[in-house]
């Protein structure tokens, strides 16, 4: 990923007059920081500290940065990061250059298949829920509601009598509400039904989705048990962690990333919150009293226990404050497990890629109708 932009905008400030170079800095420290999460909440704290004169600089760079990035269209080539940080300053902003500048990006995005339009419209309905309406909003709801029309996906929903949700407020718990069960008929055929969701790039939200007709399933079982023929499992990270547990509604997974620790929350094996947080004991159960609350949402009163990964790269304070929570919600109980062979001598359980290759291998066996 390129971090030219963010180049530009430190370079800048550092030319700044006093009063407005302190107001940058400030800001900076908001949009040009990767782990800074483009939220509701977030982008108010950006809507605090932002101002004609420091959007004005930010267009100044952002232009600076499209003489060299304007027709470059992949995210790898760009500092996108930095982009949606200025997009949310711009945000605030009702000057018709900045208008222009969003317009621009907007089209030129659409036309090339790119990624600025998707960020841009996810800043704007953010703006648009706290009551501030933008002008570019309506021409990108016209853009999404003439796609939406065409795609199949939503043909298919209504072919098997499920609702599709509001596609501008998609929610993991509506979707469970459209009573997707783990199998359905269609046309005289019985199907078994599988989904999971998956982010990437960071906030942008895939459903896979996934119908196979029943009969066939059952020879390709019975294929792989009379042939032992090699199978290749696909699966998205971390989510086998799950399958390797007593447990797979309620649970939190915790992963040391960066200095934070990142909270997954699952339910029936689909992760239905997640969060970043710093690696304290307070902003942790903060995090979890939180990550709670949700999941009485979906009918568990308590979370039921957590595992971490990566304590070991942490300091000694912030290991004992992790333990702390551990011991507070439980650890939670692998399924019993027997390992034989050279799987005795390598396998170390409770490493994050060893749990995910148990989790894995569990899942397998069950598809086939031997395991747990």
């Amino acid at each position: 990923m390129s971090y030219d932009l963010q180049e530009i905008i430190l370079e800048r400030t550092a030319n700044l007059e006093p009063a407005l170079q302190k107001q940058a800095k400030k800001l900076n420290q908001k949009i040009i920081n990767t782990n800074f999460y483009h939220d509701a909440k977030n982008l108010e704290k950006i809507g605090s500290v932002i101002s004609p004169e420091l959007n004005e600089f930010l267009l100044s760079c952002a232009l600076e940065y499209d003489k060299t990035h304007a027709y470059k269209f992949d995210t790898f080539d760009n500092d996108v990061e930095t982009l949606r940080g200025i997009w949310s300053a711009m945000s605030f902003s009702k000057s018709p250059e900045i208008l222009d500048y969003l317009s621009r990006q907007v089209t030129r995005s659409v036309s090339h298949r790119s990624f600025a339009h998707r960020y841009i419209f996810e800043i704007l309905r953010l703006q648009e829920k706290a009551g501030r309406t933008h002008p570019l909003l309506a021409k990108l709801y016209d853009y999404y509601d003439g796609l939406q029309a065409k795609l199949p996906i939503y043909e298919l929903l209504r072919n098997i009598g499920v609702s599709p949700a509001d596609p501008y407020d998609f929610d993991m718990k509506e979707f469970i509400k459209w009573n997707i069960e783990d199998y359905f008929s269609f046309e005289g055929d019985s199907f078994q039904m599988d989904a999971c969701r998956r982010e990437y790039p960071r906030h942008n939200y895939h459903m896979f989705m996934v119908a196979v007709d029943r009969h066939s399933l059952e020879l390709l079982k019975q294929g792989i048990r009379d042939t032992y023929a090699p199978v290749d499992v696909i699966d998205f990270w971390p989510i086998p962690i799950c399958y390797c547990l007593m447990r797979r509604s309620g649970t939190v997974t915790g992963v040391v990333e960066e200095g934070a620790m990142h909270l997954w929350l699952w339910w029936n094996d689909i992760c239905i919150q997640e969060c970043i947080v710093p690696i304290t004991g307070s902003d942790v159960a903060e995090a979890m009293d939180k990550l709670e609350v949700r999941l009485q949402d979906f009918g568990i009163d308590e979370i039921q226990g957590i595992r971490m990964y990566g304590l070991e790269s942490i300091t000694n304070e912030e290991r004992t404050d992790m333990e702390g929570i551990i011991s507070m919600y439980g650890e939670t109980e692998y399924i019993p497990l027997l390992f034989l062979g050279r799987g005795r001598n390598r396998c170390k359980q409770g490493q994050l890629d060893w749990d995910m290759a148990i989790g894995m291998a569990a899942r397998g066996l069950k598809w086939i109708g031997l395991g747990w």
